[in-house]
């Protein structure tokens, strides 16, 4: 049986762990996306950021269209983002709040908004 997302780690003796998806093409220049915390240590926290850029930017030239909020439980989250560049990716910024932490997450399709 496949398992179905992402499992990372945090630890509170260190910066937060990063991690970034692949970028991928917009659908329009507006969506909801969704993210959905399928289990998490009791310590663990995530904080998950949309970033765009355009096709000809450098990966460094990204920038931040949405943020969801600080995810510390078991849950779906949404979050609105608007004027979308050509290009979007997922940075993932995992923590303890002490020791270390792991949690099993995905992100589900976006819902692309018409222009």
């Amino acid at each position: 049986m496949p398992l179905i997302g992402q499992s990372v780690v945090g630890d509170d003796n260190l910066p937060a762990a990063v991690y970034y998806s692949p970028w991928f093409s917009r659908g329009s220049d507006a969506a909801t996306f969704f993210l959905q915390l399928l289990h998490v240590s009791t310590n663990g926290q995530v904080i998950v950021t949309i970033e765009h850029k355009n096709l000809a930017d450098p990966d460094s030239a990204a920038t931040t269209a949405a943020t969801f909020s600080t995810a510390s439980a078991v849950g779906t989250f949404d979050k609105a983002a608007s004027g979308l560049k050509e290009l979007i990716r997922f940075k993932y910024s995992v923590s303890a709040t002490s020791g270390s932490a792991w949690l099993h997450l995905r992100v589900l399709p976006p819902i692309w908004q018409p222009n």
